[in-house]
This record gives structure tokens, sequence and C-alpha cells, in this order.
């Protein structure tokens, strides 16, 4: 899922309404059906939080990418694999993941986009398929 869907392009402010997060999911699980239709398998990565749009530090649970990320858990079909990664960018702070200024080194400049290091970062994620592998220097 793209930070498009929570994260406004002109302001880059989160927005996690009702509203956003039954469009995003309404899309997530029309583009998923048509694929489920000529595909073995379909897999869904979750959103991942844009840094510039959230006031650092807070809580992983506090940020619009995790609304998204919940809500797309419950309404995504069955029989779509759909694995969280977004925490995978956050630092682990009185045993609750947060977002805080050291997790800007796994983002771009823009604090938006995800560098090489944070995909891999996000590559340990717990229920990413095994075939996905990033090369060194990739």
């Amino acid at each position: 899922m793209t930070g498009n869907d929570i994260y406004s392009r002109l302001t880059g402010l989160p927005s996690a309404s009702d509203k956003t997060l039954l469009r995003m999911s309404g899309n997530a699980t029309e583009v998923t059906d048509a694929l489920l239709g000529i595909a073995e398998a379909v897999i869904v990565l979750g959103p991942v939080v844009r840094l510039d749009g959230e006031i650092l530090p807070v809580q992983w649970e506090d940020t619009a990418a995790y609304a998204a990320e919940r809500h797309l858990k419950h309404t995504l079909p069955r029989e779509v694999d759909f694995v969280p990664v977004g925490r995978q960018l956050t630092k682990k702070l009185w045993k609750r993941a947060h977002c805080v200024s050291d997790c800007k080194q796994w983002y771009e400049l823009d604090q938006i986009h995800i560098n090489p290091e944070g995909f891999r970062k996000m590559a340990a994620a717990e229920g990413l398929p095994s075939w996905i592998r990033f090369r060194d220097g990739a």
C-alpha cells in the first residue's frame, strides 16, 4: 500500500478518518479481488509512516499508517496475504514501537521515501515471503 492513501500529497499531513480508511480499503479490495482472479497468490505489504507528516516522537499505534494497517488487515479478502511492514521502521522505547528522529536514517531526505537501508530493514518483517531478498549493494 502507498502512503498516498493516508497522507495528503498537498500538505503531507496524515488522515485516518473513517471516510479515508473506507475509501482506501475499498480500492485495495477492488484491486486484490481482480488479482485473485488471475494470480496464484496476492501479497499486500502494509503502509509505512511518512515521517514528514507526523509530529515526532510518536508512538506507532498513534500514526495514520498504523490505523491504515489495522483497517486493511481486517478488510482485505482472506485469500490475500497481508504483511505489515510499517513497524519495522520504528524504534523500540519502553517496550513500545515509536517513530523518533533516529528513524530518519531509513528514509530519503524528504522523509517520505524509503532508502535502501530502510528496505533492508523492512525485509526482516515477519511473514515476508522468503523469495524477497535484497542483493548486496542494492
